[in-house]
């Protein structure tokens, strides 16, 4: 699985090298308050690396609700248990 990941990796870093080198030529980027010409490669990348971040803050807000509440499940569980076994303790008692 190893050799796998890294010959996924180095096709990628090929791939990757070969855009950037076929996509060299500036472009003009135009936002609200500035002009700047930056390679078009660079500009892909960043806007890359942006959907990233903003996709591993999604996740971790997902991953910090869901952690939560497996805690609180996960201490139910065990009050549960606790109670269950205090019940079997208890001696039944006939009323007879």
């Amino acid at each position: 699985m190893r050799i796998f990941f890294l010959f996924f990796y180095l096709v990628l870093i090929i791939v990757s090298l070969a855009f950037s080198a076929l996509n060299s030529n500036e472009v003009l980027l135009n936002l609200y308050w500035q002009s700047f010409k930056l390679p078009l490669a660079f500009i892909m990348i960043v806007c890359i690396g942006l959907g990233l971040l903003l996709g591993a803050l999604v996740f971790l807000g997902r991953y910090w609700h869901l952690r939560c509440q497996y805690v609180r499940s996960k201490n139910q569980v065990s009050m549960l248990e606790k109670e269950i076994k205090n019940l079997r303790s208890i001696p039944i008692q006939d009323s007879h």
